[in-house]
């Protein structure tokens, strides 16, 4: 059996005589967005598709594979005039100007009424309600297991492939949208959330488990636009935390350092930043926030849009979250790109087209693996020799700067946090009196007390 090209079922009935069809999904978002218009030629006297209602199941696939699953959040009817015409009652001819003896003609054009569902994916109930957890407090938890509370009231699967994080506690804020509380979990921990296409949040501290087509100007790429910014970059990130933790008290609390500096090298200008972080502050979890920020920014840094043909590429629909060879010898990349953001378009005359943004995948500790594997596929080698074909080269201050992730480095700490580390095994008086921080004399208690 031929599936067709696209499909959008409402309520399990498949819609036949949609116009137009925008169909987005991102990385940035927590959940999908589809927009459908239907053109009508004539004034319907009644409600027509009267199963296109709010909150009615929506499913688009895609040669035959599902691409989106949500329900209807909207819909919208507008007439249309096509104009307004004055006729002459005594001559019988349509005129403008003074409106004395003329009666008034309403034409409806050829697009005259028009119906716009616009839809979201599953997740949009972790957008618009706050949290229901009741005390909102959780202890000696799990960051996995946070979130799946979160979730739990609305019926939302969680789709696991991030590093289990053990949480001393987690508060959330007493009517704070559960969208609030879930990303500010996934800031704290390095996780990136996102639809999926059945529906599902994905949570991954790497990158998607997809693989998909090259991407070679000449080949099957429609138009292209790539951009490299430092808007959005910065050279220095500092974490500073602090330790939470029930077991960490005393000296080993206040003396223990809790700063965390990377630098990128991949940006030329001075551009500090300071993040607070307000989990408990381990050495870990600081390096995690901290590479967790650098890729976010360098994602934003370095973009290409590409546009191609059709849908689908070797029988499946493009996705959020699939790793890519990307080649546009004009802009110098030769280079492997996550795909951060997608649109599908159909337009009236059958046209179908997808706009694809990519960014650099995130580099760490989590991710090596997935883009080890990836460079060695016969795409990804392809690059090192098109691009000595070609004869081009990345020479230091010039266009283009490398297309990679960031290139960070942790930085040393200063002597006075050297100096402070060190007294962690000092009692605390005995270290404030060797390194003549206060010129208090000591303590001494009276040994009688007058009565």
């Amino acid at each position: 059996m031929a599936f067709p090209p696209v499909a959008i079922f409402i309520g399990g009935s498949q819609l036949e005589g949609y116009t137009s069809m925008t169909l987005r999904r991102s990385k940035e978002d927590l959940t999908g967005s589809c927009t459908v218009d239907l053109f009508f030629n004539y004034l319907p006297e009644s409600p027509v598709i009267v199963d296109a209602a709010v909150a009615k199941e929506f499913l688009v696939y895609i040669g035959g594979n599902l691409a989106f699953t949500g329900t209807i959040d909207r819909r919208d009817g507008t007439g249309t005039r096509d104009g307004v015409q004055r006729r002459n009652k005594r001559s019988g001819r349509f005129e403008s100007g003074s409106t004395s003896g003329v009666e008034r003609t309403v034409g409806i054009g050829p697009n005259g009424y028009t119906v716009t569902l616009s839809a979201r994916g599953k997740t949009k109930r972790a957008i618009d309600s706050s949290h229901q957890h009741k005390s909102t407090n959780m202890l000696k938890t799990t960051s996995k297991k946070a979130l799946e509370k979160l979730l739990e009231p609305f019926d939302i699967q969680l789709e696991w492939l991030g590093t289990e994080v053990n949480l001393d506690k987690v508060r959330f804020r007493d009517g704070a949208k559960v969208i609030e509380e879930i990303r500010r979990i996934a800031a704290e921990n390095g996780y990136y959330m996102y639809e999926t296409r059945d529906g599902k949040l994905r949570v991954t501290d790497d990158i998607g488990p997809g693989q998909g087509d090259a991407l070679v100007l000449g080949q099957n790429i429609l138009s292209f636009s790539a951009s490299q910014s430092e808007e959005q970059a910065q050279s220095e990130i500092t974490v500073k935390g602090q330790r939470t933790g029930k077991d960490v008290w005393g000296e080993q609390a206040i003396l223990q350092d809790t700063t965390t500096v990377f630098k990128d090298s991949w940006v030329p200008s001075y551009s500090p930043i300071v993040v607070q972080h307000y989990g408990d502050g381990t050495k870990e979890a600081l390096e995690r926030r901290a590479r967790f920020e650098a890729n976010k920014r360098s994602s934003l840094s370095k973009e290409v849009t590409i546009e191609v043909f059709h849908v689908m590429a070797q029988g499946a629909p493009w996705d959020v979250g699939n790793l890519h060879y990307v080649e546009v010898p004009p802009e110098g990349i030769f280079d492997t790109f996550e795909c951060t953001e997608l649109e599908y378009h159909v337009t009236a005359e059958g046209d179908l087209s997808t706009s694809l943004t990519l960014s650099p995948p995130p580099s760490g500790q989590q991710s090596a693996s997935g883009l080890e594997a990836f460079s060695t596929t016969d795409q990804s080698l392809q690059g090192v020799s098109q691009q000595a074909a070609k004869g081009v080269s990345v020479a230091p201050g010039n266009y283009p700067f490398p297309w990679s992730g960031p290139t960070l480095t942790l930085q040393t700490k200063p002597a006075a946090v050297s100096i402070i580390a060190a007294l962690a095994g000092v009692t605390g008086l005995e270290a404030v009196a060797r390194e003549g921080i206060t010129n208090t004399p000591p303590l001494t208690l009276p040994t009688e007390f007058d009565t």
